[in-house]
């Protein structure tokens, strides 16, 4: 297994073969990475290699099958097919918008695709029960002739929904208490940006509803502040 954050989703950086293995042995799926860096899993996660076998013959084989794939990709965009692709490559760890993986531009470059339509998830943990996720498509574009990747996380920052739950997080990072006023005068800057609002905060009186509620669960829910603060700022700047 490649190295990675003992955060990250065991799903995300193991193989599917050792995924198998692990299930057997009645890991969950929702199991991190970190929760097998342990002795009970040492026979799974190391392997003998015969000369020939070590880090060298893994990394070329590795850049061989990475290479496929990318012609692969390429071949559907030429083709003419829709592809979707997660440019930050991982959930954002910390809230922040970006950045971007290195390759996106190439891949634009050889595939010519006609328009990049950019597609964002807001997600708001603030809520009474399991997290909401506002989703938002953007406005398609032409890929331009230079300095794409930066007009992708522009375009992708600009998408992020206004979410109560960012609002109540960085209310409360910057040390003040949300208010109904402060937010309504939020969301009409927003509107004024052309960026997006969850469509549950355009009603005033389901938009108080909302923010009763994502303070609430800022009580009970204190360590998802500091990801939605840097969210709402990341997506701002």
């Amino acid at each position: 297994m490649s190295a990675a954050s003992p955060n990250a989703p065991l799903e995300d950086v193991a193989p599917n073969r050792l995924l198998a293995l692990l299930r057997e042995r009645g890991v969950p799926r929702s199991a991190r990475a970190g929760e097998i860096v342990r002795g009970a899993y040492a026979d799974l996660l190391w392997e003998p290699v015969s000369r020939g076998e070590g880090p060298d013959a893994f990394w070329s084989a590795r850049a061989t099958r990475a290479t496929a794939d990318f012609r692969e990709l390429v071949g559907l965009m030429r083709a003419g097919k829709s592809l979707v692709v997660f440019p930050e490559g991982r959930p954002s760890p910390d809230g922040e918008v970006g950045p971007l993986r290195r390759g996106l531009d190439a891949l634009v470059r050889r595939g010519k695709p006609e328009r990049i339509l950019p597609v964002t998830l807001a997600y708001d943990p603030l809520v009474h029960g399991r997290t909401e996720v506002v989703l938002v498509f953007g406005d398609t574009f032409a890929p331009p002739g230079e300095g794409l990747e930066e007009d992708v996380l522009e375009r992708l920052k600009n998408s992020m929904a206004l979410t109560a739950g960012q609002f109540v997080a960085h209310e409360l990072s910057a040390g003040r208490e949300p208010h109904p006023a402060a937010l309504a005068a939020e969301i009409e800057s927003s509107r004024a940006l052309g960026r997006p609002v969850d469509p549950e905060l355009t009603d005033p009186g389901r938009r108080a509803a909302k923010l009763a509620e994502a303070r609430a669960a800022a009580e009970e829910k204190p360590e998802e502040i500091p990801f939605l603060a840097t969210e709402f700022e990341s997506a701002r700047s």
